[in-house]
């Protein structure tokens, strides 16, 4: 994955949505911002409502705090992925491919031909293999995600499992910039501008006096000093508690960035408040919620010596252990599994993130249960990556740190960089940025022809006078002047070029933006068939667009006739031609058919309308309902 030089990290929780949000300038690294809003939608839901509340719950964040940044890499819920970690024969890269490709074939428990497969090969010890990470999702789930992620209107850049992003956002505090700063300046992958980074300048001692000290660089911190050198043997178990899913990382020793093992466990905050509701009869989710957050705590043997029984709801807190008891079970035999494994050992350390994890004595009664100690550390744990000064050292960055490992995988510096980005979106990302590249290279090769010229000037009366003193070097200064004849007619290729790929692009920007919006706004239910557009010949900035297409229920049809003008300023008019009942062509049932006549606003010189025809599918003989 291309790494951007801004990106936006969304953790779309079903409590919360938390937004992290990171750039690399010429400063180095930095979090720009870090927010979070509610997700105002109960436990029992249904998904078109929960949807329709995040994409509210974004588009606030992004509107009230006026963020420009419009690239953006989300994670998905562990449980909708399926991982493992496997060991292959080293190969090269397509035969490697076939290879993982086979053995995905054996492990995935559903159709290769309806899963999206991605992996990432990471070294070993052993010359002859390789260590894979495995991770597949099926298609129909990645397509439902790719609808709630056009709704929102953000630009995906990444699509990753929110386990991996745990990973990546608990690692940063590994991350050495000034490591990685060094090593794309020697890539040439890190541009600091003309001047270079920036130096202290050394002042000349005057004469008689002492020479002044050159000065100090910033000391890197121990810890992170330790671990970029390969010498950090601590192995770490990552717990993420979130409202319905508790995600599992673990690390391996040595200072690898290999994941040594991950899974989503089913429990989370919301289990806990289904046992307090239960427990303590209140009549709403919500009731249930607040005794949860200021009455409830796992007895442990820390709450037994230190609590204020008084405060704490007796019945809510033995609702919440039995719950606790059940994760801790669930931990237990992850761990024990890891241990199993051919190269698995004893981990050291769990660090406990979550918004459920701050539930009173919990990281305590883990850590007796288990008998690993517990760590809940607030810092982001990284004194590298900069911070903006409203975030002070109280901050706490624990809830944030999925989204810290989404956004620092679209800026290419996460450990683990798995992506179910579809591949027509990744196409056009990609060549997104090899335009870039190709408008930087042209922009070079415009200024080295323009002071070629410049300088050509010059050197002919030099030639000339060369031609007239030394006749002998005729030759040779005939053939300079044919390379730079070659230099000027590939000039003139490139900017021919140029201007035609400038032309190609605006005259189908508009239209390209028109049919996006039209596609936002249809309902799932209804699918179009044909697009046909139409520009007035009288009016240039006036076209016709004739829309045919089948839906089930007549009602979406004229919704969706009413809120095309509404919601597109490119339409001025729609009108509902023909609508009639049928049997589908592409299903095999009863639907209403329509046409619809839009008329729409087309700026002069942005381009012009041509016919657009959908592929029609093949005639399928149906013997039973189809599958939707």
């Amino acid at each position: 994955m291309a790494g951007a030089k801004r990106c936006i990290g969304l953790d779309l929780g079903s409590h919360s949505v938390k937004l992290a949000e990171m750039a690399i300038d010429r400063g180095g690294i930095r979090i720009v911002r870090m927010l979070s809003a509610p997700v105002t939608v109960g436990p029992d839901a249904l998904e078109d409502e929960r949807n329709a509340a995040i994409v509210a719950a974004v588009r606030g964040l992004i509107k009230e705090h006026k963020i420009p940044t419009r690239r953006a890499v989300f994670g998905m819920p562990g449980h909708t992925v399926f991982f493992r970690r496997i060991r292959l024969p080293r190969a090269p890269g397509p035969r490697l491919r076939q290879i993982v490709h086979f053995e995905a074939r054996q492990l995935i428990p559903f159709p290769l031909e309806k899963t999206m497969v991605e992996f990432q090969v990471f070294d070993t010890e052993e010359e002859r293999e390789v260590e894979v990470l495995l991770v597949a999702m099926k298609k129909e789930t990645n397509q439902e995600f790719m609808r709630l992620i056009r709704r929102i209107g953000l630009r995906p850049i990444g699509i990753t499992a929110s386990t991996l992003a745990l990973f990546n956002g608990q690692e940063i505090h590994r991350f050495n910039v000034k490591e990685w700063e060094e090593k794309s300046q020697s890539k040439g992958l890190l541009a600091f501008g003309k001047a270079g980074p920036k130096k202290a300048k050394k002042k000349k001692a005057k004469k008689g006096e002492e020479e002044p000290e050159e000065p100090v660089e910033e000391e890197i911190d121990e810890d992170i000093e330790m671990m970029a050198g390969g010498g950090f043997e601590e192995v770490r178990a990552y717990v993420n508690i979130g409202a319905r899913t508790t995600e599992l990382a673990i690390c391996k020793g040595g200072g690898s960035e290999t994941i040594g093992f991950i899974r989503p466990i089913p429990l989370g905050g919301n289990h806990v408040t289904a046992a307090i509701m239960k427990a303590c009869k209140t009549d709403t989710f919500t009731q249930a919620e607040q005794i949860k957050l200021q009455q409830a705590a796992c007895l442990s043997g820390i709450y037994e010596i230190e609590a204020d029984t008084e405060k704490f709801n007796a019945e809510a807190c033995q609702a919440a252990t039995k719950v606790c008891d059940r994760l801790v079970a669930e931990l237990r035999r992850s761990l024990d599994y890891f241990i199993s494994q051919p190269d698995g050992v004893a981990v050291d350390l769990i660090v406990l993130s979550g918004g459920a994890a701050e539930m009173a004595f919990l990281a305590s009664y883990i850590e007796e249960r288990l008998g690993l100690p517990v760590e809940t550390p607030r810092a982001l744990g990284n004194g590298q990556i900069k911070t903006p000064s409203q975030y002070g050292e109280d901050f706490d960055y624990s809830p944030y740190r999925i989204a810290v490992g989404l956004a620092a995988q679209g800026l290419g510096i996460s450990p683990v960089h798995v992506d179910f980005l579809p591949a027509d979106i990744r196409a056009t990302r990609d060549v997104s940025s090899q335009y870039a590249e190709l408008a930087a290279l042209a922009g070079v090769i415009g200024v080295m022809i323009f002071l070629s010229a410049q300088l050509g000037s010059g050197a002919e009366q030099n030639y000339r006078r060369i031609i007239d003193t030394l006749p002998q070097q005729v030759e040779q200064r005939e053939t300079e002047r044919r390379n730079l004849d070659e230099a000027n007619r590939q000039r003139d290729r490139v900017t021919e070029k140029t201007q035609l790929l400038a032309q190609q692009l605006s005259a189908k920007d508009y239209w390209l933006d028109l049919m996006l919006q039209i596609q936002n706004i249809k309902p799932a239910g209804m699918l179009l068939t044909q697009v046909t557009c139409q520009p007035d010949r009288e009016n240039p900035k006036i076209g016709q667009i004739t829309i045919r297409g089948e839906a089930e229920q007549q009602a979406a049809i004229t919704n969706f006739v009413r809120y095309l003008p509404q919601q597109s300023p490119m339409i001025t008019n729609a009108s509902l031609a023909i609508l009639e009942q049928g049997r589908s062509t592409y299903f095999n049932k009863q639907i209403s058919q329509f046409q619809l006549l839009l008329r729409v606003r087309t700026p002069q010189g942005r381009g012009r309308a041509v016919l657009t025809r959908l592929p029609r599918p093949p005639e399928i003989e149906h013997q039973a309902e189809p599958e939707r």
